[in-house]
């Protein structure tokens, strides 16, 4: 239920419900929208392109575990990469953050040619 309803709330309508989390069929955007929160509400498990930047995260507990596209987690409070989705098709955006990247390989499968940017 706190699942439909937060989906709904945020305007997420081509969404499945598994027990690994969401799966989403669409560009989930939650930049400049989660100004309150340190870490997401629920889980995800799959999406498209993923935006989560200028907010306040520390953690990215309950991001996609899959990303078929781009995933931006630029500008927030994030000290590490632990929780990054586990495949990633498109580029990293990590613009504005306080961690030392190390090795990404480690953290996820990267599909196409990725442009890492942590300026």
């Amino acid at each position: 239920m706190k699942t439909n309803f937060f989906c709904m709330a945020w305007g997420i309508e081509e969404y499945e419900v598994t027990s690994e989390g969401i799966n989403v069929n669409e560009f989930v955007n939650f930049t400049s929208k989660l100004a309150d929160l340190m870490m997401f509400p629920i889980e995800f498990n799959i999406t498209k392109d993923f935006g989560c930047a200028h907010n306040k995260l520390k953690s990215l507990r309950g991001a996609p575990r899959v990303v078929h596209g781009d995933f931006n987690c630029s500008f927030n409070k994030l000290t590490s990469l632990h929780d990054v989705p586990k495949f990633i098709e498109g580029a990293i955006l990590c613009y504005g953050n306080k961690f030392h990247l190390g090795n990404i390989g480690i953290c996820c499968s990267l599909k196409s040619k990725v442009k890492l940017l942590l300026l």
